[in-house]
C-alpha cells in the first residue's frame, strides 16, 4: 500500500499499527497524523531500533497491508456511507 493512503486514513490505521507495535501509545500514534518520518522516529524510540531497521519494519508492515495479510481496513475511496 502506498504511504499516501496510510497518511490520508491515519486514524483508520491506528488500531492496526497498535496491534503490530503494542508498545506504542495510542495518543502518540494519533498525534503523528500520518507523518512517516515522525512515525519512524517514534518506532525507533519504542522498539529501540536504528533508523534503517525502523524503515524496514514499516516497509514490511506496508507489504502486509498490500498483500491483504492485515485486512481489517478496506479503503474504497468513498467517504459517504
Amino acid at each position: 500500500m502506498d504511504w499516501a493512503a496510510i497518511e490520508q486514513n491515519w486514524l483508520s490505521f491506528t488500531p492496526q499499527i497498535l496491534a503490530r507495535w503494542p508498545s506504542m501509545q495510542d495518543d502518540r500514534v494519533e498525534e503523528i497524523d500520518g507523518d512517516r518520518e515522525t512515525f519512524a522516529t517514534y518506532l525507533c524510540e519504542v522498539e529501540a531500533l536504528g533508523a534503517q531497521d525502523a524503515e524496514d519494519e514499516i516497509t514490511e508492515w506496508l507489504s502486509g497491508v498490500e498483500d491483504g495479510e492485515d485486512n481489517s481496513f478496506t479503503f474504497d475511496g468513498d467517504d459517504e456511507e
